[in-house]
């Protein structure tokens, strides 16, 4: 199995959740390896490019991944996308925290601050996906 979907789960979401059938329905999917990952919560710049690196090694150990978020999952994808040397193929935003300093209990400077960030690769309307709901 060569094609690999990543999906980084929102903030509290319990993992049982993310792997449901009200997300997830098997059939559509059996084609590829599902690996689902849990948001951690921004704690400092430091806890963020730790976190950021990790997330970097797993979509690099699978080349040609699509890697969706939802909710503080889109915060960490978004940032991960924005690194200049990572390659991501295709990424969904779903509902993303574009500005986790909107919220106090994520410690986050402006620096990963999806909106201001400008250093990437992974550009142009045909390599994201945002789906947001008002």
């Amino acid at each position: 199995m060569n094609k690999s979907i990543i999906f980084i789960s929102g903030w509290a979401v319990p993992g049982w959740l993310a792997k449901s059938r009200f997300v997830w329905d098997e059939r559509l999917w059996s084609d590829y390896e599902c690996l689902w990952l849990d948001s951690r919560t921004p704690a400092s710049d430091w806890m963020i490019k730790y976190e950021l690196d990790r997330l970097q090694r797993i979509v690099e150990s699978r080349p040609g991944c699509a890697l969706i978020g939802q909710s503080l999952g889109g915060w960490w994808a978004a940032n991960l996308a924005l690194r200049f040397d990572v390659s991501i193929k295709k990424l969904a935003l779903w509902t993303p925290v574009c500005d986790a300093s909107a919220y106090p209990i994520f410690k986050a400077s402006r620096e990963f601050h999806p909106p201001l960030q400008f250093r990437t690769q992974n550009h142009g309307p045909a390599r994201v996906l945002t789906l947001t709901a008002n």
